[in-house]
């Protein structure tokens, strides 16, 4: 996970976070924010990378994930490139290293 996050990173992170919490209480699993330097794609205007994992959920639901994290970042100073997988996705993209970003140990 992303140690070297600005204040406004954090700030926005946090409250993605508790948003998920209370909008999909049975369906959200985690959130983790990730450098530049664990990304394979280098993105410099983003300023938090950030991956959701959530239980189930089709298109809808994903798009839905992805909005309430862009929402709030027009309320701060993050810039956030948002990746939302379901559990099962997530799992089938590690086994094939089918990821945008290398997994660090905190992302297992």
């Amino acid at each position: 996970m992303a140690t070297n996050l600005q204040p406004y990173d954090q700030a926005w992170r946090d409250e993605y976070r508790e948003a998920l919490k209370q909008k999909y209480p049975d369906r959200f699993q985690r959130l983790f924010t990730f450098s530049q330097d664990e990304s394979r794609i280098i993105i410099p205007d983003y300023t938090v990378n950030t991956v959701v994992i959530i239980k189930d959920g089709d298109r809808q639901t994903i798009r839905e994930v992805e909005d309430i994290g862009f929402y709030l970042s027009v309320l701060s100073e993050a810039i956030p490139r948002i990746w939302v997988y379901t559990e099962e996705e997530w799992e089938r993209r590690k086994k094939d290293n089918y990821l945008p970003f290398q997994l660090s140990p905190s992302m297992e």
